[in-house]
């Protein structure tokens, strides 16, 4: 009885903390969207550090800059999983279970203009999914003996891939990183 008992606890437990966890998915979509950051007596040249600072936190390595342009972009990073705890680029329960069971990727551009006498942030994230094509029928199961029906051997995996067999969909953007790096540029040029 005191097993059972035991397992039922068990079973109470996980429950609650799946509802647990679904309840902070909800909470987190709720948060406000921030399309924009206007930066006052702030410098271009300030700015672009502040934001190679805030990008670098987030694990992002730059591809392109352009101080002249108020330019930034980065190169694809591929979105972390549920174990890397150390990763911030997954913003939500969603995207964290989508980074773990897909295999995605973000870009961010940076864009900086001067509106009325300050100088503004605008953010895009760029979220992609991998896709791959069917591999060939020779590639999948086991090898068997003819006569005996017994197994020799499995079936060598090459994953060489042609072009066109894998490519990259884009998912359109993902608002709630942007807002957070927004945010986290904001706080910066306060300091």
């Amino acid at each position: 009885m005191a097993k059972r008992d035991t397992k039922m606890s068990l079973y109470k437990l996980f429950f609650w903390a799946c509802a647990l966890a679904g309840l902070a998915g909800c909470t987190s979509q709720n948060a406000k969207q921030i399309d924009k950051v206007c930066l006052p007596g702030l410098t271009a040249e300030k700015a672009i550090a502040i934001s190679e600072g805030v990008l670098r936190d987030f694990n992002f390595s730059i591809s392109k800059e352009d101080p002249n342009e108020g330019y930034i972009s980065t190169r694809p990073l591929p979105g972390g999983q549920f174990f890397e705890l150390w990763r911030k680029d997954n913003v939500g329960s969603y995207n964290q279970l989508q980074s773990s069971v897909q295999s995605v990727r973000r870009t961010v551009e940076l864009k900086m203009d001067e509106q009325a006498g300050s100088l503004c942030v605008a953010c895009n994230v760029k979220l992609e999914r991998l896709c791959l094509t069917e591999p060939p029928e020779e590639v999948r199961g086991l090898e068997f003996d003819r006569f005996t029906g017994r197994r020799i051997k499995t079936a060598a995996l090459k994953m060489e891939l042609e072009p066109g067999q894998a490519f990259w969909v884009d998912l359109g953007r993902d608002t709630k990183l942007e807002s957070v790096i927004l945010e986290k540029i904001e706080q910066a040029a306060k300091k």
